[in-house]
């Protein structure tokens, strides 16, 4: 599975996503970091926290079904992503979850499911943010198609929801 779709739509936004290796550098001068279903627990999450609360926002997409690796990080912001009996859909529009969506512990929820699950949540760390989207599979091709197909029902809806995440990431 890729993001190559949600990241070529981030430039309808016009934004332009470059990819590094570490975190620690796609914090140091990026408008907006995300961080996708991470492999293995994050290394030196207390450093990682530092960047952040001197103005970094940080998007991470994950689940309990890919590890919850952030969760170390997450939860010296005070929050975590947990197992949950999520609801089929998201409390808006109608948007059908995956069954490995999860629910984001504390922080200010953002988006909800049918159940009243915390779909995404942010928190502020000083001057910077961690927003938490715990469904990350909706914005992986194999849910919102390759780049050139034309948008279905499904995949306009998930398409406005990267750009209302997106937006919501980047306000001030």
């Amino acid at each position: 599975m890729a993001l190559v779709t949600f990241y070529v739509w981030t430039q309808r936004l016009g934004y332009f996503p470059r990819s590094k290796d570490r975190l620690e550098q796609a914090l140091e001068n990026a408008e907006l970091t995300v961080m996708a279903k991470p492999k293995m627990p994050i290394k030196a999450p207390a450093e990682i926290l530092k960047r952040i609360e001197k103005g970094a926002v940080l998007l991470i997409l994950d689940n309990s079904a890919s590890g919850a690796h952030s969760n170390d990080l997450l939860n010296l912001a005070g929050m975590s992503v947990e197992a949950a009996d999520m609801a089929d859909y998201a409390e808006i529009s109608e948007i059908p979850l995956t069954p490995n969506a999860a629910a984001v512990i504390r922080g200010k929820a953002i988006l909800r499911d049918q159940k009243q699950n915390v779909l995404c949540a942010e928190a502020t760390i000083g001057k910077g943010r961690i927003i938490v989207f715990s469904d990350p599979a909706l914005f992986y091709n194999q849910e919102l198609g390759d780049v050139s197909t034309n948008l279905t029902e499904k995949t306009k809806l998930l398409s406005e929801l990267e750009f209302q995440l997106l937006k919501q990431c980047l306000a001030e």
